[in-house]
């Protein structure tokens, strides 16, 4: 506590913004809290106090909010509360983390009259985050106590279980004063991490540069990660950047397929200042006993953050599952190697799942078949990017507009939650339902047009919606597609000498204003306290809500053939 004081004597609190505190004779508190705000904020993001400093938001009417920040650079939106607990024992009250949980509640749904000016300043800023569907939301409880009460616990997971779904976008970090120190110590250079790894299959390099490289079992970067998850990624160009698409996927290499989790994944590299080998087992390269001495990761930091992740879920499969591992000793290395090696192994270009797309047959038919109509169809990332208008089409714009006509929901579900899963395997289902020989290039043009121009009106009038429906219709703005796709003329879209007539627009207006209007209203009866981001990208949610507006509507739900989720 002392130390952690005597941090925010010398470095924070003169940064503090005090000007709403004139009245107020006695300051001391409330610089402390709000210090301590902008302490925990500078851990968890790891950003520096000139940056975060006008994140505080603390304040008379903060509604339990003491500080918001954005972090572009990761898409993560940290929402923190403090509580200063002079005896350094315990933790937050239950009043303190239902306040703490209702401000949340509160700022994703837009009540923006419940909070002070110091938020009501950042509308603009908070309303745009929380529309981009790619934020990861994440709420921070800094205390210098040791622990959240048991029954506090199981409140804080029942709440955020309710505002999530199958698909997290908001999660939740107790900061206490174990982890207060241990940032403080990272800060003044800290001890080094010094780790012993056994390496199973292992080989090595003794020139020019000596490494030792091998299958090591996933389990020993679990306590590595949580002890050190600071220091440990020190010298990379970034941290572990939270929950997203390509960490979800490791994450379910691990737990769905752990025996091949170590051909799954490009693997870890280590910097350590020495490598010594034990002993034991002498060259026998099936086991290896290795000390290395001030370890850093400088590639695989995803990785190492999703192997954790997936420990959080599920132990039994991390203990099954290797990961390939290169620890790379710096004891005569030239200088500034490990800077050299750090910018090398994170520039490499990064193959996607969309890349592989390339290969695939059709896509070049749908190209050339497109070109003869002098329109430009795009499909690999080195062709020269452009802006999508009625002469240029690319492969995302036409995978999203597929999915959302498809008569199965669960596509256009899946492109908003992952749109990588859809080109997973070019040889079968879902790719192959989207693209194959009978998906004519006039028909893709034709089903992009009315699909950006669902996307335009959707846009245009969001302007004028109330804060929660503006959520609704921007994160359910496949699903309004798809509802839309499976009423317009399919005639439109198959024949390729009927053209898309005034009149089909003036009916396309009709089928937007009239689902539109349904989404809306079958939502917040449907999901009264859901968080819409959560609701469209969950297979189960989509299904009930598609199920419920038919009903609204009188139509009948089709049957159906396929379901990418269970």
């Amino acid at each position: 506590m002392n130390h952690i004081a005597g941090e925010i004597d010398k470095n924070i609190k003169g940064l503090i913004d005090v000007s709403d505190l004139n009245q107020i004779t006695d300051k001391t508190n409330i610089i402390l809290s709000r210090s301590f705000a902008l302490y925990t904020l500078k851990c968890v993001t790891d950003k520096n106090y000139d940056e975060l400093k006008h994140s505080i938001t603390d304040g008379f009417n903060d509604n339990g909010i003491d500080a918001l920040y954005i972090d572009k650079s990761s898409n993560t939106f940290y929402i923190v509360q403090v509580k200063w607990i002079n005896s350094a024992s315990g933790g937050p009250d239950k009043g303190d983390i239902l306040k703490f949980l209702q401000g949340i509640k509160d700022l994703i749904t837009f009540k923006f009259n419940l909070f002070n000016d110091k938020i009501i300043s950042r509308t603009h800023e908070i309303k745009t985050a929380l529309l981009d569907s790619n934020i990861k939301l994440k709420a921070v409880l800094g205390f210098t106590g040791t622990h959240i009460a048991d029954d506090l616990v199981v409140l804080i997971n029942n709440t955020f279980n309710e505002l999530n779904d199958a698909d997290e976008v908001i999660f939740f970090e107790a900061f206490n004063l174990k982890e207060a120190h241990r940032c403080l110590v990272l800060g003044l250079g800290g001890s080094p991490i010094n780790a012993n790894f056994d390496f199973h299959q292992w080989g090595k390099n003794d020139e020019p540069v000596k490494s030792i490289y091998g299958q090591v079992n996933c389990l020993k970067f679990v306590d590595l990660f949580k002890e050190n998850k600071l220091r440990l990624f020190s010298s990379n160009i970034r941290g572990f950047m939270g929950e997203g698409d390509i960490n979800n996927q490791i994450v379910n290499s691990i737990i769905k397929d752990p025996e091949h989790f170590f051909y799954l994944n490009n693997g870890i590299t280590i910097l350590a200042k020495k490598v010594h080998k034990a002993p034991y087992g002498g060259n026998d390269r099936n086991m290896g006993h290795f000390q290395c001495d001030d370890i850093t990761i400088v590639n695989g930091a995803q990785t190492v953050g999703s192997i954790y992740e997936a420990y959080k879920r599920n132990r039994e499969p991390v203990e099954k599952a290797n990961v390939f591992v290169r620890v790379i000793s710096l004891e005569n290395c030239p200088n500034n190697f490990d800077k050299r090696l750090t910018i090398a192994t994170n520039t490499q270009n990064k193959i996607e799942k969309k890349d592989f797309v390339s290969l695939e047959e059709e896509q070049h038919r749908l190209k050339v078949e497109l070109l003869l109509d002098r329109i430009n169809y795009t499909f690999k990332r080195d062709e020269s990017s452009v802006v999508p208008d009625e002469r240029n089409y690319d492969l995302e714009e036409a995978t999203v507009a597929l999915a959302c006509f498809q008569q199965d929901e669960d596509f256009s579900t899946l492109a908003k939650r992952e749109i990588s899963r859809l080109w997973e395997d070019t040889k079968s289902q879902p790719y192959i339902v989207l693209f194959n020989k009978s998906l004519q290039g006039i028909r893709l043009v034709k089903t992009v047009n009315i699909f950006r121009y669902i996307e335009k009106r959707l846009k245009d009038s969001i302007v004028l919606g109330n804060e929660h429906d503006l959520m609704i219709l921007t994160h359910g703005n496949y699903f309004i597609s798809h509802l839309i796709f499976q009423d317009v003329d399919k005639d439109i879209l198959f024949n390729p000498n009927k053209k898309m007539s005034s009149e089909f627009f003036i009916h396309l207006d009709e089928l937007i204003e009239k689902y539109k209007k349904h989404t809306i209203s079958t939502f917040q009866k449907s999901f009264p306290s859901k968080f819409p981001p959560t609701v469209f990208k969950n297979a189960s949610s989509v299904r009930l809500l598609k199920g419920n507006i038919y009903s609204e509507v009188n139509k009948v739900l089709p049957g159906q053939t396929l379901k990418l989720f269970p």
